[in-house]
């Protein structure tokens, strides 16, 4: 999640990162934008860690979606750039920027348990700092943490399939790709 001054800046100006969710073994939130009880009291919420942003480990790697060339890791698989890549092969031409929230609709079974949440639109990215602002802090947590989790749950469902669906905007059907995705780890 970012802080930018859009109407200074515009929508694609300088953005300062100020939260990063992670879902793997366990949930984390990295922000500073806490104090140490609101910290608690999201955890208790929503069961999971939050640690300051100069906690975050850059050398591992990490899976996501629309992510930033500031991002700190060394090692990050962006969906939607992977996603354009493969779709422009498929649709001769230059691929499709596909939401997080379509790819995992058209990749993800009907009945998987996403999250409590139903499957976020751009809006509701857009709207993500707007609620911390609002103060409605445990909103904004379920929130990212879900997007985390939609990304872990994609990544690992094409990865297992080795394939990835998405919709053909000419013909308005399923079409897909072979994908041999895979994060290199540290050694």
């Amino acid at each position: 999640m970012f802080d930018a001054n859009i109407e200074a800046a515009g929508y694609r100006g300088d953005a300062e990162i100020v939260l990063i969710a992670v879902v793997g073994d366990r949930r984390t939130i990295y922000t500073d934008l806490w104090s140490d009880e609101r910290a608690a009291i999201i955890e208790r919420t929503h069961n999971c860690e939050i640690l300051g942003l100069s906690s975050f480990d850059p050398t591992l790697p990490y899976v996501g979606h629309n992510i930033p060339q500031q991002f700190p890791a060394n090692d990050a698989f962006d969906l939607m750039a992977e996603a354009q890549k493969v779709s422009a092969e498929v649709l001769q031409n230059e691929g499709k920027r596909y939401a997080l929230s379509d790819l995992a609709r058209a990749n993800l079974p009907i009945h998987s348990p996403i999250g409590a949440l139903e499957f976020l639109t751009i809006v509701d990215y857009m709207r993500s700092f707007s609620l911390f602002r609002s103060g409605r802090e445990r909103t904004m947590a379920r929130q990212v943490l879900h997007t985390a989790d939609m990304c872990r749950r994609l990544f690992n469902t094409v990865v297992k399939k080795k394939r990835l669906r998405f919709l053909n905007p000419q013909t308005g059907k399923k079409a897909h790709a072979e994908v041999r995705w895979m994060i290199q780890e540290e050694e």
